[in-house]
């Protein structure tokens, strides 16, 4: 998903069908966590500090839009059927104000989930 200065990539979770059977007792109903990573390329910024600090904004923004999101119930099928989310960063990142580096975070993950929150069997 590509939202102008993000794009998100998402790894689903795989569960091999020896678990998926109910014959080898029941599976755990233990909600796995979900891997998130930031990055950004050293040609996009070349300042390492100015590049650590795009990737503090952008992880404070998925911090915020996270809670709310699901506290609204709106990304849970998504969070449970994916393994890991990785937000690459362009160079507007830096230049956004922070309102609206949430709402296009907030745009990228709805994306997502609508088109990769079914489970990958």
């Amino acid at each position: 998903m590509s939202s102008g200065c993000l794009t998100l990539y998402i790894l689903h979770r795989f569960v091999p069908k020896r678990l998926r059977t109910e014959k080898n007792g029941p599976a755990e109903n233990k909600p796995a966590r979900l891997l998130v990573g930031f990055s950004i390329a050293k040609k996009v910024l070349k300042s390492a500090c100015r590049r650590n600090r795009c990737k503090r904004r952008v992880r404070e923004a998925y911090k915020a839009v996270k809670t709310e999101l699901l506290s609204g119930d709106e990304l849970t099928d998504g969070f449970k059927h994916w393994y890991a989310a990785i937000f690459v960063i362009g160079a507007e990142a830096q230049e956004l104000p922070y309102s609206d580096l949430k709402r296009v975070m907030r745009e990228c993950l709805v994306k997502a989930n609508k088109k990769f929150g079914k489970p990958n069997l």
